[in-house]
């Protein structure tokens, strides 16, 4: 089976890539699938957030691989670019098509690219049967805080906030705070054609620090101690992070339900 990350995320897409690296025949991020989608995340949790990704994902993935792309004219009339999918290979045009390149260039006009490229070989209903797709929503939530920032966590500093805005916020409200006990949380769904999904949860326990500490890792790695690695994540290398991580955990979860 084939997997396509739901995830802009490049360093969630990184340790899923790691984590799941011989569970899949082929593993491909968004960018590599030719797909460009960013769901709102409008859930009430992590698990909703998740299959909201999932689904908008796949949603994309159908129209690449079948039936016609239309087009609005300035005049407001309509142009039919009808050519499948797999009809646009058989013109040798070695491009994944997105709604957004579609919308820009006729089917005739499209650039030749190099490089491996996926669904090249088999853009049909077959290879969307054999096609998953993988979504995930994490967060940290904090005790001191009553779970906050949860789902909100990527803009708890507001929108289109840093890592370093956002860890910055939080040791600013946990400034006078005793209790600092921490955790990281986090939903899978594995979203397969038919509709029906598999769902992994994890969490990882910790504190948060009052300062940071160490050089890997992303987002709130720098001040999350772990009580299982009695370090930071951001002082973990990959492999100890991945084997106590909430993400590690929720795949790993996922991975017995699938099995």
């Amino acid at each position: 089976m084939n997997l396509i990350l739901a995830t802009n995320n490049k360093h969630k897409a990184v340790e899923i890539k790691e984590i799941l690296r011989d569970k899949f025949s082929r593993i491909y991020t968004l960018k590599e699938a030719g797909i460009n989608v960013d769901p709102e995340e409008n859930g009430a949790s992590f698990f909703e957030n998740a299959l909201i990704k999932a689904k908008a994902v796949f949603g994309e993935l159908s129209a690449l691989l079948t039936d016609e792309k239309t087009d609005k004219k300035t005049d407001g009339g309509e142009k039919n670019y009808s050519l499948t999918y797999a009809e646009r290979l058989q013109k040798d045009i070695s491009l994944p098509i997105n709604s957004e390149i579609s919308k820009k260039i006729n089917a005739g006009d499209f650039p030749k690219i190099s490089g491996d490229l996926p669904f090249l070989k088999a853009p049909d209903a077959k290879t969307l049967k054999n096609t998953a797709v993988l979504a995930d929503d994490s967060g940290l939530c904090v005790d001191f805080l009553d779970g906050a920032p949860g789902i909100f966590s990527a803009r708890y500093a507001g929108e289109h906030c840093s890592y370093e805005d956002n860890n910055k916020k939080l040791l600013t409200a946990l400034k006078n705070a005793k209790n600092r006990g921490a955790r990281f949380v986090c939903a899978v769904v594995l979203l397969f054609s038919d509709g029906s999904y598999l769902v992994g949860n994890g969490s990882s326990e910790g504190e948060i620090l009052r300062e940071s500490s160490g050089e890997n890792g992303f987002g709130y790695d720098p001040i999350f101690y772990s009580h299982d690695l009695k370090k930071t994540f951001s002082e973990a290398d990959g492999e100890e992070k991945n084997a106590v991580s909430h993400r590690g955990r929720a795949l790993a979860d996922l991975l017995n339900k699938l099995n």
